[in-house]
């Protein structure tokens, strides 16, 4: 019963989320969902941080070509919100679910290359 109950919270909060993301633009929705995805992988954006502050630390903790997606939709959100610009949203969802496929953190040799630790 409790395994049940559990079961349907968790069903309840995905709904909630995604009713949440609905009520949003197509490129702020996508936007929302590569920060909460970078969050669920450990990579949080502080709430006092502008988009271009979290690419520079996001480009310090993870692949080049991970944190060039992270760079290529932040510049996406950043050219709609405030410069009016047309977007690609299909390319730049593609590359959303192709970065949530891949492994996101360094590895060691990585990390000890650059000078830095986990």
């Amino acid at each position: 019963l409790a395994f049940a109950g559990w079961l349907l919270w968790q069903g309840w909060c995905v709904w909630r989320y995604q009713q949440r993301l609905q009520k949003l633009a197509p490129m702020e929705r996508l936007y929302r969902q590569l920060l909460d995805w970078q969050a669920t992988q450990g990579y949080p954006k502080h709430p006092a941080q502008t988009p271009l502050e979290y690419v520079q630390q996001v480009g310090l903790r993870q692949r080049p070509a991970q944190a060039a997606v992270v760079h290529q939709i932040s510049q996406a959100y950043l050219g709609w919100r405030y410069g009016d610009r047309a977007i690609d949203l299909p390319q730049l969802e593609q590359q959303l679910t192709q970065l949530k496929r891949s492994p996101l953190k360094r590895s060691p040799f990585q990390q000890l290359r650059r000078g830095q630790r986990s």
